[in-house]
């Protein structure tokens, strides 16, 4: 998951997406149940296992773990409970490879399925981040060396319980391969900024991603700039500050007096 850990809720169950693989849950002899290329809710630990409680497997699961283009690159995001018309709902979001998004109930996730809640055109090696109503990814362009851009998408406008169908902004930086997890620094719902870091530490407006707030590449005798590279690093906020660590170093910024 592009060094994201697993997402877990208050009751214990851990979510994970996992990459390529053989998937024979439907029919596949016992105890060969493989869950390959899925994104697998699991329970409380008993008797040193882990029992599988629900699972997400897209039904073209076979061309996709041909082409290398795996549900396992992408995070998974647990949402915080929304209102639908159906009453509340508890649900995750997650996006691999192909960059096809899905958004599953976490109560059952829907088995060997076929839908789909959106697609970015890249595909994804991060994990989603989520702010009032808004969820974020960052598209890595599927390996292409001019990078894509950071998408946002509304969730449930109306009451919908729907995410939609084309992202609301996007920035106009863009970012190669493997693209970046983004962080989400904001005041209760008054503002959002959402900075990434890969050698050079971006902060957009979260209402809008056109807006590019700072680069720390801005500062004349790069007196901003951070470490060199990692791959799969994302920044922290905190107290307002944002800490990235790079190679070798740890940067902390902050606002000036």
């Amino acid at each position: 998951m592009a060094g994201n850990g697993p997402a877990a809720d208050s009751s214990g169950n851990i979510y994970l997406a996992t990459g390529n693989g053989t998937f024979d849950v439907d029919g596949g002899p016992l105890p060969n149940n493989d869950h390959g290329d899925s994104i697998v809710k699991l329970g409380s630990p008993s008797g040193g296992t882990f029992p599988v409680i629900s699972y997400f497997t897209p039904l073209n699961q076979l061309s996709p773990e041909a082409a290398d283009a795996e549900q396992g690159p992408g995070g998974v995001l647990l949402l915080p409970d929304i209102t639908v018309s159906s009453g509340t709902q508890s649900f995750l979001i997650q996006a691999g490879k192909d960059g096809n998004i899905y958004l599953a109930d976490r109560s059952n996730l829907g088995g060997f399925n076929s839908a789909i809640s959106g697609q970015i055109p890249g595909g994804i090696w991060g994990s989603p981040t989520y702010w009032n109503g808004s969820f974020y990814f960052a598209d890595a362009a599927d390996g292409a060396s001019t990078g894509g851009p950071i998408h946002a998408f509304s969730l449930n406008a109306g009451g919908s319980g729907l995410i939609s169908n084309f992202d609301t902004s996007r920035s106009a930086q863009t970012f190669g391969f493997p693209a970046p997890t983004s962080s989400i620094a904001s005041s209760g719902t008054i503002s959002g900024g959402c900075p990434s870091s890969c050698q050079v530490l971006y902060a957009f407006d979260a209402t809008n991603l056109a807006t590019q707030l700072y680069s720390s590449s801005q500062t004349a005798g790069g007196g901003d700039q951070d470490g060199g590279a990692v791959k799969s690093t994302v920044p922290t906020v905190a107290n307002g500050k944002v800490y990235a660590g790079g190679k070798n170093s740890l940067t902390v910024y902050g606002l000036l007096p």
